[in-house]
């Protein structure tokens, strides 16, 4: 999304001609339009104002509603908002709470564990006791996916070089919004990340990950029908992850206490939150693996 100096200033307090003075700095990397007008990435412009400590005051002017109730940890607020709107079937509005939760600060492991996963279970309640019909709690899975797909594209994108993490969910598993959730997370701390789908043979998740070699592999964990068959599957899956270094993340649900230790991992993160955390220390790892291979001589 291309902004104007004008909207960068509105929504930060500054004047348009600091924002301009800082692009031709290169402060706020810009690009030039045909008739030579000044054009800022949003997503790029965002974290880099964030880095300086000047935060956005006012969305108004890239067309979304404020969020000064949806941001600073209101999660409440945001619920009600969002649930309202996936419930009324308002595409629009779902894309506008994101796009404001996401432009007043709040990581996209905040809103999956505090706003969208709350949201849903209420929904689910409301579907079992009859409140809702099962197409408007159908649509509104539609309707977040595809608004989360949408934010996707809206984030910066990671650079090239950047470590691949590629997952998904075993047949039976329908669950879809957990796995988008988890790419979206790996995507804003800088990683290339595929999500590949639900109801997956293990078969084919075994040969994506020998196909990929990604640094990172999850599997999300929504629905378990047979735990025997869970457990030989992560064994299996782990042993080829293990192969190649891969980190394999285990997430979801449907884990329970007593499950949990029975499944073969890397890690296991209860909460987005810890996916992020576990994320934020990878670096270090990568750094103290290479530096055995070079120290035991390994290739």
């Amino acid at each position: 999304m291309l902004v104007t100096p004008r909207q960068i200033a509105q929504a930060t307090g500054l004047s348009e001609s600091t924002v301009k003075r800082w692009c031709d700095r290169g402060i706020l990397p810009s690009l030039r339009t045909p008739g030579g007008h000044r054009r800022l990435e949003l997503a790029k412009t965002v974290r880099i104002l964030k880095e300086r400590g000047t935060p956005l005051l006012d969305v108004v002017a890239f067309g979304l509603p404020p969020f000064e109730e949806l941001a600073d940890g209101n999660f409440g607020v945001a619920r009600h908002r969002l649930e309202e709107a996936l419930i009324g079937a308002s595409r629009q509005q779902v894309v506008a709470i994101l796009h404001s939760l996401v432009l007043g600060g709040m990581s996209m492991a905040a809103i999956g564990d505090q706003v969208v996963a709350p949201v849903f279970a209420r929904i689910g309640e409301l579907w079992s006791c009859q409140q809702l019909e099962v197409y408007q709690e159908r649509e509104a899975c539609v309707i977040m996916q595809e608004s989360l797909v949408q934010l996707k594209h809206f984030m910066e994108p990671p650079s090239a070089d950047a470590p691949l993490a590629i997952g998904g969910a075993l047949a039976p598993d329908t669950y879809v919004l957990p796995g988008v959730l988890v790419e979206l997370v790996f995507i804003e701390n800088g990683w290339q990340a595929r999500y590949l789908g639900s109801q997956l043979p293990l078969e084919t998740l075994r040969e994506a990950v020998q196909r990929n070699r990604p640094e990172a592999f999850w599997l999300s964990i929504s629905f378990v029908p047979e735990e025997s068959l869970l457990i030989e599957a992560t064994r299996h899956l782990a042993e080829v992850a293990g192969k190649i270094r891969s980190l394999f993340v285990l997430g979801g649900r449907s884990i329970t206490e007593e499950l949990e230790h029975r499944l073969a991992c890397s890690a296991l993160c209860r909460t987005l939150a810890h996916l992020e955390l576990l994320l934020r220390t990878m670096p270090d790892l990568r750094r103290r693996v290479v530096d055995e291979d070079k120290i035991f001589g390994r290739p």
